[in-house]
């Protein structure tokens, strides 16, 4: 069994923490760590490239912004479910959190 890293972060648009993901993850995946990034609010920008380079992007169910206050929480609760999910059937060895 290899050690599985999750990174789990809102989204991958262009910022400091999602730029030094997009830097290390594929190289991390490079020297044989298997590395996942788990989305919980927004796909991005550098998700494409990420993938591109071999790490896997875990999207979130729902992708849709919402004005409505009860909508986004009810986004929030569903998109945490799944990486609840995700977390207790996988149960990755390492698990980062960003922001």
């Amino acid at each position: 069994m290899s050690t599985e890293v999750l990174i789990v972060i809102g989204g991958l648009n262009r910022g400091g923490a999602e730029m030094h993901l997009s830097q290390v993850l594929p190289e991390l995946k490079k020297n044989g760590i298997n590395v996942k990034v788990h989305l919980l609010n927004d796909y991005g920008e550098l998700a494409e490239p990420l993938q591109a380079q071999g790490v896997p992007v875990i999207k979130p169910w729902i992708l849709r912004k919402f004005s409505n206050i009860p909508l986004k929480f009810l986004k929030v609760l569903i998109n945490s479910l799944k990486l609840f999910l995700y977390l207790l059937f996988r149960r990755p060895s390492i698990t980062h959190f960003y922001l």
